[in-house]
């Protein structure tokens, strides 16, 4: 009880003091490649539109509710931000945003489309830490650039969003293979016609 009660206080003083950077909280979760672009993103986006994103990457809240953890963070906030909270050992993710930002982006698109998908991807090749930081990574990608695109503003450090770039070359080349397929069809078809 004394420990939470402590740990509380700590973040009613560190959260402010901490109000002008991306991280609220990295306990080695996010790796640190990852963590320095996600910040060039971030300032950017915050110079640009006065827009912030913060992320607590902890490894674990001590099995507290990780929607009641991130409204204890977000009371210290300054609108207009977007808090990303994640606990790798509960694995437990939750998105909060300041009041009038769902009309631009839709939590659980962010969450189903652009961060869960990396977290939960089996792969012998790629360790934990690799697919959290690539899913944090990819949902404030996706975030900077919906609240960039709200305010016509152009991010130089964006790299757009993955997921969805990645779906249209997909339906691209599957449009290109089809398209080739039927070609290649219609020639046997007429070779065939005409040896017969």
């Amino acid at each position: 009880m004394i420990t939470r009660i402590l740990l509380l206080s700590l973040f009613t003083f560190l959260v402010p003091l901490l109000a002008d950077k991306l991280f609220i909280d990295n306990e080695k979760v996010v790796m640190e490649k990852a963590a320095v672009k996600m910040e060039k993103i971030s300032d950017e986006l915050r110079e640009k539109t006065d827009y912030k994103i913060y992320i607590s990457a902890k490894e674990t809240i001590n099995g507290q509710s990780i929607t009641k953890y991130s409204q204890e963070l977000a009371k210290k906030l300054e609108a207009p931000y977007v808090l990303i909270t994640f606990a790798s050992v509960e694995e437990q993710i939750e998105l909060v945003m300041s009041e009038g930002l769902e009309k631009i982006l839709d939590k659980d698109d962010i969450l189903d489309d652009s961060i869960i998908p990396l977290f939960v991807e089996h792969r012998k090749d790629i360790t934990k830490s690799t697919q959290y930081s690539a899913g944090l990574f990819n949902g404030l990608s996706v975030i900077s650039d919906k609240l960039a695109l709200s305010k016509g503003v152009v991010l130089e450090h964006s790299v757009g969003n993955g997921t969805e770039t990645f779906m249209d070359g997909l339906g691209w080349i599957i449009r290109i293979l089809l398209l080739a397929t039927l070609v290649a069809m219609f020639i046997a078809y007429r070779k065939s016609q005409k040896g017969a």
